[in-house]
């Protein structure tokens, strides 16, 4: 009966233990899947989205998790997440995978999943299923059409695509067309694209006019579209086959902010038949410009001293390539080359903007200033013809010191080798001595007058030149003063143009043999040397454009005593 009892205990304890046991393997290797929802609905060409958890409590890792499905299911890569939880020193893994179903066909499928296990020595798996059900008929997997919008046909497995497009296929050359590179898809892209393959173009100039993607939102035969472009302006160099480059970029889009999805997409190149321009009606002042221009004139009523006038020319175009005018013919006036600017005002959808020419005036006398018609010639691609903008002619008073300069007199002279001989005179009647005594006067005052006329238009002419260059050499030395090394040179240089106008001299090449050849002297060398090597990085301190701009001052003071030694010399012959 004792032994009875203790067999008893004895078994009652085994089985203690035993089931002791059992919780505690069961509570160190034990693991399961869980899927939500338990079952999924959908329709075909739509999306669903399912999650699977694995929980572990134990040592054992997971090592793989495979999902099987028909073919007909297209399963998009999982995001991945995993928390570990501990509950009275106990201690729970929880792996989370998050799917995107895309159904091609309908009907009714399981989609199978596999976690494989390891305790680093054997393996095991855990498996569950997932029904899924899809409503509506089967869809085509690819297509390259498009519906009735022109937008490309988007479907299951195929969300998204790229396309290049331009505005027109058959451009003239040099006319302005847009170039369209487009991403389309069913769902919104997540960040701009990671990588982006610009297309190239060969035989055009481009200019992007969308620095980032634009997005909009289309409504197309197949739903709601997200279009994506970056947009360029560009111009054909050339008659004949034109190629725009595919294009390509790596995108991360989903359907659901946690369900990322990279792709990488290509766009077809594209080629243009570029025409040329007609050879007929060409006008003479023609230089190549393509698009719709107007020219226009600007310059001040009343002129003093000098004045500023400036061309226009302002449209839709390659306002980048339009070739530098000539200057305008002026009556009473000279000009001289201030400087040219581009502006451009819009790159949507076309480069509109304006170049503006300017050119300093200086008035020769005080007549009215007559400014000719200024014309600018362009191909007109709506048109097919050329067209011609003009400018009215302007007519501008001069006012202030100007004196009318006559350089045109006449002076006797002897022909070289004439025979000069000492002849023997006789005597004069008195009647004729008193009249040569006579005459004499008469000559030496007509010859003292043309000696002041010509002294006097001399110094009229004199000071409108000083006055001229001293005001453009007084801006000189305010930018330079201000730091704007730049517009110091540019004035420097004009007041340089100015003084030798009479010349014709414009590069400092020229300029520096002439005062060299004039005064006798290579002292004024250096200067026109350091004026060709001017630097305006911030190395030119201002100490040294003031020291050129006294320089300058010295070299026309001597040239114009040069020159007023010289018409006082020649005036003097003239009065003899």
């Amino acid at each position: 009966m004792g032994n009875q009892c203790l067999q008893g205990n004895g078994n009652k304890v085994m089985r203690t233990l035993a089931f002791l046991f059992f919780l505690i393997f069961t509570n160190l290797y034990s693991a399961e899947i869980v899927i939500r929802p338990q079952t999924l609905t959908t329709e075909v060409a739509g999306s669903a989205f399912f999650t699977v958890e694995i929980r572990m409590t134990g040592s054992e890792m997971l090592t793989d998790l495979k999902i099987h499905s028909d073919n007909s299911l297209q399963i998009s890569n999982p995001s991945v997440s995993m928390s570990t939880i501990i509950v009275n020193g106990n201690k729970k893994n929880i792996h989370m995978y998050g799917y995107s179903v895309y159904p091609l066909s309908g009907g009714n499928y399981e989609i199978t999943l596999e976690a494989v296990l390891s305790n680093g020595k054997t393996e095991s798996a855990l498996t569950k299923s997932l029904s899924v059900s899809v409503k509506g008929d089967s869809v085509m997997l690819y297509s390259r059409g498009t519906d009735s919008s022109g937008i490309p046909l988007l479907t299951a497995i195929n969300p998204v695509k790229m396309a290049m497009s331009v505005s027109d296929r058959y451009p003239y050359v040099n006319e302005q067309i847009v170039a369209e590179l487009s991403i389309f898809s069913k769902f919104k892209l997540l960040k701009y694209p990671d990588f982006i393959y610009y297309p190239s173009f060969n035989g055009f100039w481009a200019e992007i006019a969308d620095s980032l993607f634009q997005s909009s939102e289309l409504s197309t035969d197949f739903g709601k579209v997200y279009k994506y472009s970056l947009k360029w302006i560009v111009f054909p160099l050339q008659a004949g086959p034109a190629t725009v480059s595919g294009a390509g970029v790596e995108i991360t889009f989903s359907s659901y902010p946690l369900l990322p999805k990279i792709l990488n997409i290509y766009s077809d190149s594209l080629v243009l038949n570029v025409k040329p321009l007609p050879l007929e009606g060409v006008p003479p002042t023609f230089r190549g410009s393509v698009g719709k221009f107007f020219v226009s004139l600007r310059a001040p009523e009343n002129v003093d001293s000098t004045a500023e006038i400036s061309v226009i020319i302002s449209g839709t175009g390659n306002i980048k390539g339009i070739e530098d005018i000539q200057p305008p013919q002026a009556e009473g006036a000279d000009l001289y080359y201030a400087s040219s600017e581009i502006e451009i005002t819009s790159m949507s959808p076309y480069i509109e903007g304006k170049k503006t020419t300017k050119w300093t005036l200086v008035p020769t006398n005080s007549t009215p200033i007559i400014i000719q018609p200024v014309q600018f010639s362009y191909f007109d691609p709506s048109l097919g013809s050329y067209v011609t903008s003009e400018t009215p002619p302007c007519t501008l008073s001069a006012s202030g010191d100007l004196t009318p300069i006559d350089t045109c007199y006449k002076r006797d002279t002897i022909p070289p080798g004439a025979d000069i001989r000492e002849l023997n005179i006789p005597e004069l009647p008195r009647s004729v001595v008193i009249s040569s005594f006579a005459l004499s006067v008469s000559i030496f005052a007509f010859g003292a007058a043309i000696f002041f006329s010509r002294r006097k238009i001399f110094l009229s002419k004199t000071n409108r030149k000083k006055k001229t260059f001293k005001k453009l050499l007084e801006q000189a030395r305010k930018h330079s003063m201000g730091g704007d090394y730049e517009k110091s040179f540019l004035f420097l240089k004009k007041s340089l143009v100015s003084f030798f106008s009479d010349e014709n001299l414009e590069s400092f090449r020229e300029m520096s043999d002439f005062a060299s050849k004039r005064l006798k002297t290579e002292y004024f060398r250096n200067l026109f040397s350091n004026l060709e090597e001017i630097d305006f990085t911030g190395k030119t301190p201002n100490e040294s454009i003031a020291s050129d701009i006294k320089t300058i001052e010295k070299l026309f003071e001597k040239l114009e005593n040069i020159a007023k030694t010289s018409i006082d010399d020649d005036s003097s012959h003239g009065a003899e």
